[in-house]
């Protein structure tokens, strides 16, 4: 009569198959995150432009990326946030440089400090 039971080796290959997969579900950290650095570039290099523009004053810029690098948000706080002018000259500016519908991007009045 044949024997049912799994033999001694088939038992460790399922136990080493289990770890195996136990192993690869475990998420791991990158070391690398270049989507924050990026951002950190991208949102100096449009505080910079800003504030150069008439009107718009001291400026805070936050942007948000989606996995696939592509811009999910723009928050802009600005001092002259409170103009309608300005704030469309800004919407403008941001959707012309990152390609990136109004909806998406949000200009604020900040506090004025003088």
């Amino acid at each position: 009569m044949k024997e049912l039971m799994p033999k001694k080796n088939q038992w460790l290959i399922v136990l080493l198959i289990g770890i195996l997969l136990v192993v690869i579900a475990i998420p791991t950290k990158s070391t690398a995150e270049p989507e924050e650095s990026a951002a950190t570039d991208e949102e100096l290099r449009l505080k910079n432009v800003l504030e150069k523009m008439e009107g718009v004053g001291n400026v805070s810029v936050m942007i948000t990326f989606r996995k696939s690098d592509e811009i999910e948000g723009v928050v802009v706080i600005a001092d002259g946030g409170g103009n309608a002018v300005v704030v469309k000259n800004i919407t403008e500016v941001v959707q012309a440089l990152f390609d990136v519908d109004s909806h998406k991007i949000k200009v604020i009045r900040g506090n004025q400090t003088n």
